[in-house]
């Protein structure tokens, strides 16, 4: 590496473009591309700096404008009267509007903005059916998950219109209280009212299904926000730190790891009540050990790179070369991590559910596979409530597990590109570093 330039300004493996700084989008260190510049770039430096502050901003402008929401609902309106269209939040409902922020500032915003990066996405899904298809589908939870966050928890029963089939299917004429579809030959067929039928109480199953996915999609989103910052936070700090405060926060995260969430949660219900805000806040602060563990192994490995050495040795301030050189080249592996964690929290969340121990009055996925399975004896004819909701969760959790191994392989420079295109690139980048030489 050139010893000319500054690696502390941008001109080592983080360079000031826009994806300085943006969780999955560090720039990875170690390849010819990563050589400095024998004439420091200015233009990209501004460019980079521009961006960053203008991510900076619409995120506290964001933030503060969550803050003031969620004052006014509790300061003016008590919590007690709708916010505006009918629609009534909860606390688990601000956090998710924050975090939802943070999401969009932090990954879409400077996806769109990187058109290169965004169509090597896309070229690398498009690739592998599965992969699409699991894309295509966590977006369509994005959406049911939007939608069920503004419906909130109520739902409207109708006991009328309860054990309806789904449509195609069939169930003995005495199952539903009153059969909406054709009957025939004493059975009652499902009705194009309800596709996927109804429970007990008359409710729809797609209705359950989207307030569910609004239910999982603000856990997932809470709780990550909860424990990625943390996990970051404790990781790089006793990576790069070292020593004294590298064992004290490693004890701690050791000594965390030996008290269970989930008991911490069960004894905190017998205080506070059973709530979706005490689930996400317990989960979000207990959960992030492991990953603060992979954040801490990969800044071991950076803090002892060529290049950090050499910001250090011509003057960068230890906060700058974290902040330029050490943290960006961790968003990799956290992202990797965090997507891997989700899906055990969807999976605890519904556990959680199907024990009752959650909060009744939330219509998650895994409470209304216990509504369905109350009465064991009935299951047999009254099987899609409980299957339905537990299909879209293992759905989910495959989903999301697909994603995370996308992420995994969309994050090495290298995926996506064929041999040739590989040699073609590294021929070019030597004969670079010749003429540079």
């Amino acid at each position: 590496m050139p010893s000319d330039t500054d690696p502390g300004d941008g001109y080592g493996p983080s360079s000031g473009s826009d994806t300085d700084a943006v969780p999955g989008f560090g720039v990875h260190h170690g390849s010819a591309a990563d050589s400095s510049p024998a004439v420091p770039d200015y233009s990209v430096r501004r460019t980079g700096k521009r961006r960053d502050t203008f991510r900076l901003v619409g995120l506290v402008l964001t933030g503060l404008a969550v803050a003031l929401g969620t004052a006014y609902d509790y300061a003016v309106l008590e919590g007690n009267e709708p916010l505006a269209f009918g629609w009534n939040p909860t606390p688990v409902d601000w956090l998710f509007l924050l975090s939802l922020s943070g999401f969009g500032w932090l990954l879409v915003v400077p996806l769109i903005r990187d058109r290169q990066r965004a169509a090597r996405y896309v070229r690398l899904l498009r690739a592998e059916p599965l992969r699409l298809a699991a894309a295509l589908y966590l977006l369509a939870f994005f959406v049911a998950g939007l939608v069920g966050t503004l419906l909130g928890n109520t739902i409207s029963e109708g006991l009328d219109h309860g054990y309806q089939p789904p449509v195609f299917f069939s169930v003995p004429e005495h199952v539903p209280v009153q059969c909406l579809g054709a009957e025939a030959a004493g059975r009652c067929h499902g009705s194009v009212q309800y596709p996927l039928g109804t429970d007990a109480h008359g409710n729809g199953l797609i209705e359950l299904v989207v307030l569910g996915a609004g239910v999982s999609l603000r856990v997932a989103f809470v709780v990550g926000m909860i424990a990625v910052p943390l996990a970051l936070a404790v990781g790089v700090i006793a990576g790069y730190t070292g020593g004294r405060t590298d064992a004290v926060l490693m004890r701690y995260v050791d000594v965390q790891g030996t008290v269970p969430a989930f008991l911490v949660y069960v004894v905190l219900i017998y205080v506070y009540g059973r709530s979706l805000f005490l689930l996400v806040l317990v989960f979000g602060l207990l959960s992030w050990g492991g990953i603060a563990r992979i954040v801490r192994s990969e800044v071991l490995q950076i803090r002892t790179e060529a290049y950090v050495a050499a910001a250090l040795g011509q003057g960068a301030g230890r906060f700058r070369v974290l902040r330029r050189h050490v943290v960006p080249n961790v968003y990799d592996s956290l992202a990797v991590s965090a997507t891997q964690a989700i899906p055990r929290i969807l999976l605890i969340e519904a556990a959680i559910s199907f024990m009752l121990l959650n909060d009744i009055g939330v219509p998650s996925w895994g409470h209304t596979a216990t509504m369905g399975l109350r009465h064991q004896h009935q299951f047999v004819h009254t099987w899609w409530i409980s299957t339905v909701p537990i299909a879209f969760l293992v759905m989910t959790v495959l989903s999301i597990t697909v994603l995370g191994d996308f992420f995994r392989d969309a994050l090495d420079p290298t995926a996506g590109r064929s041999e040739p295109e590989n040699d073609a690139r590294d021929a070019s980048e030597a004969e670079t570093d010749a003429d540079r030489r």
